[in-house]
């Protein structure tokens, strides 16, 4: 896999931690349901939550081929919780299977791009500007510590800036109380994320649009949602911009996908 080797570690760590995660979760599955006793379902879920988040961290690239024993290995978890949980992914349209050949995490092309963010561009404004309205002190208190907690980490080399934006979006969704949001969100969760994951990785720093985290703190306490919803937007197109220029230096524009670059060093 293309990523680094310090980071693959650490993702490789933390797909066998169960306390692994982000403030937003791993998305339900879409309603996806399957019989199996209670222990068999805590594995399964311990397995879709893990490669969920391998997914969502880029250390299953996009477009990456992958087989069961290899997922099992990676999770540390039996072939039949890694099965029932690879159904789960492709009901969610995470992973695709190839008769005959084998499985694949699902790729992000050109078309995709320009999808996901022609909604995130209307989402994730909408998103910051109920948050900033409804959020409640300690709510911004909250959101404050833990943006704080992963700044510290991220200075220390153990997190990558682009979590900062994973996980503020997570605590923003909470913040607005809307169900509906939510359930938006979390549709587009996993994608965007992996767009977050691919400008990080090319250098691209986050919070030289958004302003660091005390910036946003301080907006939130004078609930400044204008100049939220201003960066976010910012934030969504500057993104868009680098992401769309990784694929359009594919050969083959026409049939690009996204693969995950080597970190610079």
């Amino acid at each position: 896999m293309n990523v680094d080797r310090q980071h693959q570690g650490r993702a490789a760590h933390e797909a066998r931690d169960p306390s692994y995660g982000n403030a937003a979760g791993p998305p339900s599955g879409g309603g996806y349901r399957c019989s199996m006793t209670d222990s068999s379902r805590s594995l399964s879920e311990s397995a879709y939550a893990r490669l969920t988040h391998l997914i969502t961290r880029c250390v299953l690239s996009p477009g990456e081929w992958v087989t069961e024993k290899q997922l099992a290995e990676m999770t540390g978890l039996g072939l039949g919780p890694v099965r029932t949980a690879m159904a789960r992914l492709r009901h969610d349209g995470l992973l695709i299977a190839v008769p005959r050949v084998g499985y694949r995490v699902s790729p992000i092309t050109i078309d995709d791009v320009t999808d996901l963010f022609d909604t995130w561009a209307i989402v994730a404004p909408a998103i910051v500007d109920l948050a900033f309205k409804r959020a409640t002190d300690q709510q911004i208190d909250e959101f404050e510590a833990k943006v704080r907690e992963l700044a510290r980490r991220v200075q220390d080399g153990q997190e990558w800036e682009h979590e900062m934006g994973d996980l503020a979006f997570g605590l923003l969704v909470g913040m607005t109380r809307s169900r509906r949001l939510a359930d938006i969100y979390e549709r587009l969760h996993i994608d965007v994320a992996r767009c977050f994951r691919v400008a990080a990785v090319q250098g691209t720093k986050l919070t030289g649009v958004t302003g660091a985290p005390e910036e946003i703190v301080a907006m939130m306490r004078r609930r400044n949602h204008e100049e939220a919803v201003s960066r976010a937007c910012a934030l969504v197109e500057s993104t868009r911009e680098l992401v769309l220029g990784v694929l359009h230096s594919s050969p083959g524009i026409a049939d690009a996908e996204l693969r995950f670059p080597v970190r610079p060093a």
